[in-house]
């Protein structure tokens, strides 16, 4: 009879407060560099999106933050450098540089219509990665010295109604693959 009752167990803590626990240390004594490895795995979306403001906010603090993940949304959201290992360093660089070094320069342009007679016009004066993609023209600018405002330029003075001008990126993705696929020895 006088028996107490069994201890109450804590309640179980999400994975963003285990991490954010685990974090603590590391910034504790304000380092220089921060190495975060895999920082929002298994978290939730707004765990996540505080993982990435903590990132963003230690590079306005001036601090290098080495992000080491497989989660290239993370990286294209935060990271302004890129390197890409397997086994050695295969690549280091801007995202961007990585992208045109890559896959090239590429524009895409929506007209309002006439999308042959403008494929054609942009061919013949010099551009010959031209493609028609859907409701618009997907332009490659490599190699042909032209530059966005001058084929827009070009477009609008003969007489084509253009609705939108987008760079075209490659998505980080598309990069990481097309590295490794040219490594020798990668399979």
């Amino acid at each position: 009879q006088g028996k107490l009752p069994p201890p109450r167990a804590a309640p179980p803590r999400s994975k963003g407060s285990e991490q954010r626990v685990a974090r603590a240390p590391t910034l504790l004594h304000d380092p220089a560099i921060v190495l975060l490895d895999e920082p929002t795995s298994g978290l939730d979306p707004e765990s996540a999106r505080d993982v990435r403001a903590l990132v963003l906010r230690l590079r306005q603090e001036g601090r290098s933050v080495l992000l080491s993940t497989h989660n290239l949304d993370e990286v294209e959201r935060v990271a302004d450098r890129v390197a890409v290992l397997r086994t050695q360093l295969v690549a280091l660089d801007t995202p961007e540089a990585l992208r045109a070094r890559l896959f090239g320069a590429r524009v895409r342009v929506v007209v309002a219509a006439d999308l042959e007679k403008y494929a054609a016009l942009l061919r013949s004066s010099g551009i010959p990665d031209v493609r028609i993609e859907g409701n618009g023209i997907s332009i490659g600018l490599n190699g042909t010295g032209a530059k966005t405002p001058a084929v827009v330029r070009l477009l609008v003075d003969s007489g084509a109604a253009v609705e939108a001008v987008v760079p075209e990126e490659r998505p980080l993705e598309d990069v990481y693959l097309r590295l490794l696929e040219r490594e020798p020895g990668t399979p």
